[in-house]
C-alpha cells in the first residue's frame, strides 16, 4: 500500500496553492508556519498537524488522506501564529483550518468536499459564515482583529 503520483502531485498543488494564499495573508503583516517535514504514514487515515516552534510544524499524512487536507493542516499553522499574536485563546483552531482549506479549495478548483460544504451547516464553519465565505472579508475581519464570530 503507497500513494500514487496524482496522490503526492495534489499534496504538492495544495500546499502551493495554501502557500500562496497563506504569503497574501503575509503582505497584510499575518504571520504562518512553514512546514518543516511532511511524514507520510504507511495506513489508512487523514492528516494532522504539529507545531514545532513559533516557525515551522511537522504534517503527517496517511494513506488515503485527500489531499485538500492539507491546506486544512496548513490552517492550524496559521491559526497558531494568530493565537500568539492576539495573546488570547482562539477557540475556533479547526474553524479557521477549514477557512483556509476552503479558501485554498476556491484557488485550486473546488472538490467535492468544497461542494459539499457550502450552504450546508457544518461543524467548524463559524469563520466562513462570519465572512460570508468571502475571501476580501475574512481578510478584512483579521485586519480589523476580529478574531471570533
Amino acid at each position: 500500500m503507497g500513494w500514487s503520483r496524482a496522490e503526492l502531485s495534489g499534496y504538492v498543488s495544495y500546499h502551493d496553492v495554501t502557500k500562496s494564499l497563506l504569503d497574501d495573508l503575509e503582505t497584510h503583516s499575518f504571520k504562518w508556519k512553514r512546514v518543516r517535514e511532511f511524514h507520510f504514514i504507511g495506513h489508512p487515515g487523514g492528516a494532522w498537524w504539529r507545531g514545532i516552534s513559533e516557525e515551522v510544524g511537522d504534517i503527517y499524512i496517511h494513506v488515503g488522506c485527500e489531499p485538500g487536507a492539507i491546506a486544512h493542516e496548513l490552517g492550524h499553522g496559521f491559526e497558531e501564529c494568530l493565537r500568539h499574536r492576539s495573546h488570547r485563546t482562539i477557540e475556533f483552531s479547526e474553524d479557521y483550518a477549514e477557512a483556509i482549506r476552503w479558501f485554498a479549495e476556491q484557488r485550486e478548483g473546488p472538490s467535492s468536499w468544497c461542494n459539499e460544504y457550502r450552504g450546508r451547516s457544518k461543524k467548524h464553519d463559524a469563520i466562513l459564515k462570519e465572512c460570508r465565505y468571502d475571501w476580501a472579508r475574512f481578510v478584512d475581519n483579521l485586519k480589523r482583529g476580529h478574531f471570533f464570530p
